[in-house]
C-alpha cells in the first residue's frame, strides 16, 4: 500500500463524520508492540550483549565437545600413538577464547547490511511496502534475542519477509516465493534449497518474536497524519502537499535502519518525518531534519489543533456525564423510599427537615484536573525534546548512508566482509571439529548442495535465496529457538 494520496484528494470535500472531534482510542498502549517491544537504550545494549555472550558460549561449547569427541574416536581406533606428537602440536588444540567471535557492533552492521536489502527485494517481489516494513521489524525483533554468529541474516531475512506476506495478508506460496527470489532461471536444487531453510527457520523466527505478529507500522501513521494536515486552515497548497508527502517518504526508509520504533511510537516517528519533511519543501533555509525547531509554518498549527480538539472533546463529554449523572438522580428519586418517617413530625426537628438540614447531602463528584494526555506540551519543549532525539538517530543514519562508489561505502562494505569472515570461520570450526567424529553427518551430507555466496558479497537476485556457509550445520528450529525476556 502506498503512502501516496492521489492528485485530486486534496479538492475532495471532506464529510464532517470524518473530522476527528475526540481523544484517539487508546489502542496502541494495549498492543503487544507497546508492552512488550519497547525499550530504553540501555535495555537494547543489555538485551543484544546478553545474545552476543550467550551464542559466544555455545558456539565455544560446541567447539570443545566436538574436539573432545573426536580425540575419543582416535583413541578407540587405536590411533592414540601415532597421532601422539601431532595432538600435542599446539596448533591443531585450539582453545576457543582464539575464535575471532563478533562483537556487538560487529553484528549490527552485518544485519544493517541485509536491512537495507530487504526494500528492494520487496519491489522486485511486487510486494506492498509494508509488507517490507514488518519484515524488516520482525528481523530487528529477532537479533534483539539472538546472535548472527547462530542464524545468519540472510536465512532470517528471506524467512522474515516470507513469514511478513502471511501476517500482512499479502499470502505467497512458498514455492513461488522461493522461485522468485531465486533469481530469473532458478534450478529446482535452488528452489528447493531456499523453501527448506524458509521452513526450518520460519518457526524460530516466530518463537523469538513470542508470536506476536501485529506491527503498528509508522507508514500508516505517516499516512493518517498526512491526512489529518488537510484540515489545517489555510489549507496547504496541492503541489506543496504532495512535494512534503514525497520528502516524508526518505527520513521514513532511513528510521527502519535504525532502532527507532524500540524507543519511540509510530506517531512520534512520523511526526519526526514530518517535520524533516517541512524543513526541506517549505522552509526557505533546508536544514537537518527540523533539529531544535518547532515548525511555525506547519507543525506547530497542527498541534495546537490537535491539542485544542482533545481538550474541547474532553470538556463536551464531561458536561455530558454530569447531564446524564442528573436525569439518573432525578429519575430515582421518585422510586427511592424517603428516609423520613410518614408522619410529620413537629418542633425544632420538623422545621430542620422542612428546610432540607437534616437529610443527607449527595456527593459532589469528585473534582477531576486536566488529563495530562490531552496536553502535547509542545510549548515546554517536552514533546521537541522526543522528536529531536529521533530525528538526531535517523539524521546519524542519514549521514552514515553515503554514495555508492564513494570511500566511506567501500570501507562499510570491507567491514561487512570481515564480520562475515569471522562468522564463517568460528562456525568452520565447530563444523569440522564435529565432522571429525562423525556426529554431524546430515550437516555434512547437505554442505555443498549449492555454491555459497562469496563471503561478504551483496546478495543478487539469482543468489539471494541460496544456502550460504554460515548457515550449515545449524540443529533443527524447534529445539535452538530462544525467546528470552520481555524489556
Amino acid at each position: 500500500m502506498s503512502t501516496l494520496i492521489p492528485s485530486d484528494f486534496r479538492t475532495l470535500p471532506t464529510p464532517e463524520a470524518f473530522i476527528p472531534r475526540a481523544p484517539p482510542a487508546l489502542a496502541y498502549s494495549q498492543s503487544s508492540q507497546f508492552q512488550n517491544w519497547r525499550f530504553t537504550q540501555h535495555q537494547l545494549d543489555i538485551l543484544r550483549e546478553g545474545a552476543n555472550q550467550g551464542a559466544r558460549r555455545r558456539v565455544a561449547e560446541a567447539w570443545s565437545a566436538a574436539n573432545g569427541k573426536g580425540k575419543e574416536r582416535a583413541r578407540d581406533d587405536g590411533e592414540e600413538d601415532h597421532d601422539g606428537a601431532q595432538s600435542e602440536d599446539p596448533s591443531s588444540s585450539k582453545t576457543p577464547i582464539n575464535l575471532p567471535f563478533p562483537t556487538v557492533s560487529d553484528e549490527l552492521e552485518l544485519i544493517k547490511f541485509y536491512l537495507g536489502k530487504v526494500p528492494g527485494l520487496t519491489r522486485a517481489l511486487t510486494l506492498p511496502e509494508f509488507v517490507g516494513a514488518a519484515a524488516m521489524t520482525y528481523m530487528k525483533r529477532f537479533y534483539l534475542r539472538n546472535s548472527c554468529l547462530e542464524w545468519h541474516p540472510k536465512h532470517i531475512m528471506l524467512t522474515c519477509l516470507f513469514l511478513a506476506t502471511k501476517t500482512e495478508n499479502v499470502p505467497m506460496s512458498l514455492h513461488t516465493f522461493a522461485s522468485k527470489v531465486g533469481g530469473k532461471s532458478p534450478t529446482r536444487e535452488a528452489v528447493d534449497e531456499s523453501a527448506r531453510s524458509i521452513r526450518e527457520h520460519e518457526f524460530l523466527v516466530s518463537q523469538s518474536l513470542q508470536f506476536e505478529f501485529m506491527v503498528w507500522g509508522t507508514g500508516r501513521a505517516l499516512a493518517g497524519l498526512l491526512t489529518d494536515i488537510q484540515l489545517l486552515e489555510p489549507p496547504l497548497p496541492p503541489a506543496k502537499y504532495h512535494e512534503l508527502t514525497q520528502a516524508a517518504q526518505e527520513p521514513l526508509a532511513l528510521s527502519r535502519l535504525t532502532d527507532a520504533e524500540f524507543l519511540f511510537t509510530p506517531s512520534q516517528i512520523a511526526l519526526t518525518c514530518l517535520r524533516a519533511a517541512e524543513a526541506k519543501v517549505l522552509s526557505p533555509e533546508e536544514t537537518k531534519w527540523g533539529i531544535g525547531q518547532l515548525g511555525s509554518s506547519l507543525t506547530k498549527p497542527y498541534l495546537s489543533e490537535k491539542e485544542r480538539r482533545a481538550r474541547d472533546a474532553a470538556e463536551e463529554g464531561k458536561r455530558e456525564r454530569d447531564a446524564l449523572r442528573k436525569v439518573d438522580e432525578d429519575r430515582l428519586k421518585s422510586f427511592l423510599p424517603s428516609s423520613s418517617s410518614s408522619t410529620p413530625k413537629t418542633g425544632a426537628e420538623g422545621v430542620a427537615q422542612a428546610n432540607g438540614e437534616g437529610s443527607t447531602p449527595t456527593p459532589a463528584p469528585p473534582h477531576t484536573e486536566d488529563n495530562p494526555a490531552l496536553a502535547l506540551s509542545h510549548v515546554d519543549g517536552s514533546l521537541l525534546a522526543v522528536l529531536d532525539r529521533c530525528a538526531a538517530m535517523i539524521q546519524a543514519e542519514a549521514e552514515r548512508k553515503s554514495a555508492p562508489g564513494s570511500t566511506a561505502a567501500a570501507e562499510r562494505m570491507e567491514k561487512v566482509k570481515a564480520v562475515d569472515r569471522d562468522i564463517k570461520a568460528c562456525k568452520a570450526s565447530s563444523s569440522s571439529a564435529e565432522g571429525s567424529s562423525e556426529e554431524n553427518g546430515a550437516g555434512a551430507h547437505q554442505t555443498g548442495k549449492k555454491r555459497a555466496a562469496p563471503e561478504g558479497e551483496e546478495p543478487k537476485a539469482d543468489d539471494v535465496g541460496g544456502k550460504v556457509e554460515s548457515g550449515e550445520g545449524e540443529e533443527p528450529a524447534q529445539k535452538r529457538a530462544r525467546t528470552g525476556g520481555s524489556g
